[in-house]
């Protein structure tokens, strides 16, 4: 049984499934079926993990632009901010947030870009938070990971309605916009 067929089984038995702040697969509801589905949901673990990961990341897309439009106001009346920079502060708070709440940890030994590939010249390096994992990398994969890790980001916000303020000056037609 592959794990979409387990989690549509085990969600119709009672289970509930999420990922925790920490990154671990939890229950939440149903843990009488629990004893029942434990051994194939150890089994399928990573993919089940996966599948959660994925579908949280757009989930919550309203949620984005509250989150947005919450920090724009908090930059401008606690900070004292403009508008366009407190809008361009909120883009970059939106970026970390879901660069966060997505979070991509590696196996130990596998760069989390090249996968299982040895640099003679090259080790890995643990990048990243003892609580919630870590990314493995070669330092020199470490740049274009986090680019295309950003990337993935603008797109999920862009997906939500949130978008770079710094694109869409005020100003038009004042120097400096494009």
């Amino acid at each position: 049984m592959n794990a979409a067929d387990l989690m549509a089984e085990a969600v119709a038995d009672g289970l509930a499934f999420s990922v925790s702040a920490t990154g671990a697969l939890q229950v939440k509801e149903g843990r009488e079926a629990l004893q029942h589905w434990l051994p194939a949901i150890r089994q399928e673990k990573e993919a089940i993990l996966a599948m959660l990961r994925a579908d949280q990341r757009f989930a919550d897309q309203g949620q984005w632009r509250a989150y947005f439009d919450a920090t724009v106001a908090a930059s401008r009346t606690k900070a004292g901010m403009s508008g366009e920079r407190a809008a361009r502060n909120a883009y970059a708070c939106c970026i970390a947030e879901w660069l966060d709440r997505t979070f991509e940890g590696s196996a130990e030994g596998l760069c989390a870009l090249l996968g299982d590939c040895r640099h003679p010249h090259s080790r890995l390096v643990p990048y990243g938070l003892e609580e919630t994992g870590y990314v493995w990398l070669h330092p020199e994969c470490r740049p274009l990971w986090a680019a295309r890790r950003k990337l993935e980001a603008v797109s999920a916000l862009a997906a939500a309605g949130v978008t770079d303020p710094a694109k869409f000056a005020e100003d038009f037609g004042k120097k400096g916009s494009v």
